[in-house]
């Protein structure tokens, strides 16, 4: 079976049962990008993707979408939203003209934070079921169809914890670069299974009916690459500990903020996290 990046052959390396099907997943990983993949994903996406997902009743019991919706500013999520739009602010200049869209924005509430917080035009793009609840709150999101006449159109591309859910990342990753103009910024986060290459199928990040593709840095170096992206390394600029804060409340089951962790010193906590889960070890993709 070849790798579904890059196209080389692929070995089988163990199989997982479901966290939320009676079902067996084989996991596979590439023998040249080493990408990490479910060889047999589930594809009726409007089943895994539906309502109780969102609501944290399926795969991800993590995530609570309809709360982030009902109640914005008291949700962890905005430190993760807060920390992106300083990550892009440090890669690019953003301004009136700017458009940027958000890929797989989910309930569009990075969308929402980016148009009060920030002078541009920001739109999502969602195919899941509660895409329709978020337009109906008057957040924008294009369909299929208006994604695809808005080719070499936008200026910034985020995709926030998305391509560890595609089951087709060489396709994704070629839409994404298509999307942007040039020149053109395309900032993503994903889990690092590379500190975890020996013990893939014991880390918590691989649940097989959604994670279906796990990246290492240069897994996504050779990704982009191929898709037409040049890639930098910024690093780990201003705007990591907010991602790295929420990411840290949401594995703690914690949904909303609360005083007590606004005094935990974030700044030293997400460099010292970085150390180990290495977020920032990801390259950027840059269309010229």
């Amino acid at each position: 079976m070849n790798c579904p990046l890059c196209g080389s052959p692929s070995c089988e390396i163990g199989t997982k049962p479901g966290r939320w099907r009676t079902k067996d997943y084989t996991y596979r990983r590439c023998e040249d990008c080493s990408l990490v993949f479910v060889a047999n994903p589930d594809r009726d996406f409007s089943e895994i993707y539906n309502e109780d997902y969102y609501a944290g009743k399926g795969a991800d019991s993590m995530v609570d979408y309809c709360l982030e919706s009902k109640e914005p500013g008291q949700s962890i999520r905005e430190y993760e939203f807060r920390g992106v739009l300083q990550v892009i602010r440090s890669l690019t200049d953003l301004n009136p003209r700017t458009r940027w869209l958000d890929y797989g924005c989910g309930n569009g509430e990075l969308v929402r934070y980016v148009r009060q917080e920030a002078d541009c035009e920001i739109v999502g793009f969602e195919e899941g079921a509660i895409a329709q609840r978020a337009v109906q709150s008057g957040i924008p999101i294009l369909s299929r169809d208006e994604l695809a006449r808005r080719r070499s159109q936008f200026d910034v591309v985020t995709a926030l914890d998305v391509l560890e859910h595609v089951p087709d990342p060489r396709v994704t990753l070629r839409e994404i670069f298509e999307l942007l103009g040039s020149p053109g910024v395309f900032f993503y986060t994903t889990g690092n299974a590379q500190p975890f290459r020996n013990r893939i199928l014991d880390w918590s990040y691989s649940v097989p009916e959604i994670h279906v593709s796990l990246y290492e840095p240069e897994t996504m170096r050779r990704g982009l690459l191929q898709a037409g992206f040049d890639v930098s390394w910024p690093g780990y600029v201003r705007g990591y500990e907010g991602i790295y804060r929420s990411k840290i409340l949401k594995n703690l089951f914690v949904r909303k903020k609360r005083l007590l962790f606004d005094l935990l010193p974030w700044r030293l906590v997400g460099r010292l996290v970085d150390k180990r889960m290495g977020l920032s070890l990801f390259p950027v993709g840059v269309k010229r």
